[in-house]
């Protein structure tokens, strides 16, 4: 018998992203200044 491994993930994952909300001129359209990340 062969052993396979498969990974469960949804096809639309959407990247979360932390930061800063600098506009929100529009109802969809939100600009966002990102954190830095320190390693």
């Amino acid at each position: 018998m062969s052993e396979t491994t498969s990974t469960e993930s949804s096809p639309n994952v959407r990247k979360t992203r932390v930061g800063v909300v600098v506009s929100t001129k529009k109802d969809k359209t939100h600009v966002v200044e990102p954190v830095a990340r320190v390693p």
